[in-house]
């Protein structure tokens, strides 16, 4: 079986590479569920892992490479420049979105690229139209959602906590009727 390999390149804040390299070390393989957020890759089998991390000013530019020894275990994971399926998708947004849940039950404002990401998979996940996954959800869904990152840009912790309740209701309801 051919290898399988998983490309990343994404600028980010000196506070947000910090957050990365420190979710990397701590999502190595034997470490909580080896997710790697903001990018939902999976770290529990991989053969080998390349970054380039160069700084630009008060930016880091990273780059990325996670190598697979076998398609069977890359689970969760798509080539970032092939169309994503639904489940992979569904999958990454289950990371994301428990990510999210974490950090702001323990009181804290989530982590920018943590944000980006979600509203990306928002995004993505409405794109599925007309196939019976919850078409008439998404609407107030994505209205929710840019709610929520309306508040997350302005700062603001207490009305965050109560826009991610309402998103994280709207998401129970459709799984309720479509999982």
């Amino acid at each position: 079986m051919g290898s399988k390999e998983v490309k990343v390149e994404k600028q980010l804040a000196a506070k947000d590479a910090y957050s990365f390299l420190k979710n990397l070390a701590d999502n190595l393989p034997g470490k909580t569920e080896g997710a790697l957020s903001p990018f939902s890759i999976d770290l529990q089998d991989f053969k080998k892992i390349k970054m380039d991390l160069k700084k630009d000013g008060d930016q880091f530019s990273l780059k990325l490479k996670v190598k697979y020894s076998s398609p069977e275990t890359e689970s969760g994971t798509e080539d970032l420049g092939s169309p994503i399926k639904y489940n992979t998708l569904k999958k990454q947004m289950k990371n994301t979105f428990k990510t999210l849940k974490t950090s702001i039950a323990d009181g804290n404002m989530p982590e920018r690229t943590i944000v980006d990401t979600f509203m990306e998979q928002a995004g993505l996940m409405v794109s599925f139209t007309d196939s019976g996954y919850g078409d008439e959800y998404y609407e107030e869904f994505m209205k929710l959602c840019h709610e929520f990152k309306h508040i997350f840009d302005a700062g603001n912790f207490e009305p965050l906590v109560g826009a991610f309740n309402a998103i994280d209701a709207r998401k129970a309801l459709c799984h309720d009727k479509y999982d």
